[in-house]
């Protein structure tokens, strides 16, 4: 395998790993907003993010996750067959 299609595969699954990992949190966010505040060490007791800036949290992360998915389907593919 090509070193550049292994770096791609590796770069991929972190991405997809951590978008992953990002959604969950994004998701857990929005649907519990007060409980995320809560775990802020800085300001547990500050008001929590407003839906707008949640969601657009959500959408970096779901952005990054199918970049990751995009790069690893891209180095599983086969090369064309040259004729």
């Amino acid at each position: 395998m090509h070193p550049v299609k292994i770096f791609a595969r590796t770069a991929g699954l972190v991405l997809l790993l951590s978008g992953i990992v990002g959604t969950a949190v994004a998701l857990l966010s929005i649907f519990d907003p007060v409980a995320r505040k809560m775990a802020d060490d800085g300001d547990p007791f500050g008001t929590p993010q407003s839906l707008l800036s949640s969601l657009l949290i959500l959408f970096v992360y779901v952005a990054v996750s199918a970049a990751g998915a995009f790069l690893v389907w891209r180095s599983a593919r086969k090369p064309p067959a040259s004729a």
